[in-house]
């Protein structure tokens, strides 16, 4: 797979992605911006591209909604300063915003972004938005069926304090790896897994 043709869809989705947040920011703190609401930003076509990432959106139909939620669970990976508008602190407690969800990186100073991250972008203070955002989540989304995103259960602390939406936007590794060099992962086999990979010249 070549690099350029990887990098190209990933770019554009990207960009988009920073003006997305950018429009998200400046409309919350009610700053100048050329948007009224962040879902007039198009995100961009990518139906002519024939990148990993361009496949992975349309063999899946992702809307623009759910396509955000995968490039900001890359970002990360692909752009992290990107993310970095997210670590402003709140002149009146001292700390980073509640509404931005996220997870710093105190080693590396970074931000990982969680699903609340997402629901700040793309619902803002509307708990109309917040409320269709959830349905992005549920057991039978894209995310689940198709392995697109690693997330953990709600539930998954003994004291019950964690939410959907404290969760961590995660990409599914095989999932990764195919967006970023175009190989499908084989399962690791092993005792639990007694199958053998057979190759051969034949057709």
């Amino acid at each position: 797979m070549n690099h350029s043709e990887i990098a190209a869809s990933l770019e554009l989705e990207l960009d988009w992605c920073a003006k997305m947040i950018d429009a998200a920011i400046k409309l919350y703190f009610g700053q100048d911006c050329a948007y009224s609401d962040v879902h007039a930003i198009e995100a961009p076509d990518l139906s002519k591209h024939a990148s990993p990432y361009a496949s992975l959106i349309q063999q899946n139909q992702l809307g623009s909604s759910e396509r955000l939620v995968v490039i900001l669970a890359l970002a990360p990976h692909l752009r992290p300063q990107m993310l970095d508008t997210f670590l402003i602190k709140n002149s009146v407690t001292g700390r980073g915003f509640t509404e931005f969800g996220g997870i710093p990186d105190r080693l590396y100073g970074g931000f990982y972004p969680t699903i609340e991250t997402a629901a700040f972008i793309l619902a803002g203070t509307s708990l109309e938005q917040r409320l269709a955002f959830i349905e992005l989540f549920n057991s039978d989304s894209i995310f689940y069926r198709q392995q697109i995103l690693e997330i953990p259960a709600a539930e998954r602390s003994n004291q019950g304090t964690d939410t959907l939406f404290s969760a961590p936007l995660k990409i599914h590794p095989d999932q990764l790896t195919y967006i970023l060099t175009g190989k499908k992962t084989v399962p690791v086999f092993s005792v639990d897994f007694p199958a053998q990979q057979i190759k051969t010249a034949l057709t």
